[in-house]
Parts: structure tokens; C-alpha cells; sequence
């Protein structure tokens, strides 16, 4: 969105990556049925132009993971941040 500007990387801070996420979410154990119909209309929603355009007005990107990539990635970010969390030595209050 701002090529002049230079990454954190770029800015002297290599590995750096953080991001802004919006997803759909549920309880354990829901049923594979509700799982696949939210995730099809989600991902019919996400193929409309307008709906991509609007993403990126906000300065977004909608990315369509479906549950099992979804699910993987989620795994991933929270074993990132536990570790940043856990160096940096912060605590909950």
C-alpha cells in the first residue's frame, strides 16, 4: 500500500512480522456440517470483487485459509507470540 515506505525489516529490525487478522471462529467439537456450510458461504463472499476491493480500502487482503489451513495457522501465531511473550519476560496482570 506504501512502497516509499521501508518494512520494520527494512528499518533494521530483520524477522520482524506482525500482522492484523480477522477470522470466524467456533466452540471445540463443532459439527463438521455448520463447519463446512460457513466456511463455503465465507468463501463465496470473499470471491465477490466488491468484497476484495473493500479489504483493500481498509488496507487488508482477504485471504481465504478454509478451516484446516485456518486452524494450522492459528496454531502457528499462538506458538509465536507464547515465545515473544515469554522472552520479552511479560506477564498477565
Amino acid at each position: 500500500m506504501l512502497p516509499e515506505v521501508p518494512t520494520i525489516a527494512e528499518s533494521g529490525v530483520p524477522g520482524y512480522e506482525a500482522s492484523n487478522w480477522w477470522g470466524i471462529v467456533g466452540p471445540a467439537g463443532l459439527p463438521a456440517g455448520p463447519v463446512k456450510r460457513v466456511s463455503s458461504e465465507v468463501s463465496a463472499i470473499l470471491a465477490v470483487e466488491e468484497t476484495r476491493k473493500w479489504f483493500i480500502s481498509q488496507g487488508a487482503q482477504a485471504v481465504d485459509k478454509g478451516p484446516a489451513e485456518f486452524r494450522k495457522w492459528i496454531v502457528s501465531e499462538i506458538a509465536k507470540w507464547s515465545r515473544v511473550v515469554s522472552e520479552a519476560g511479560l506477564k498477565g496482570d
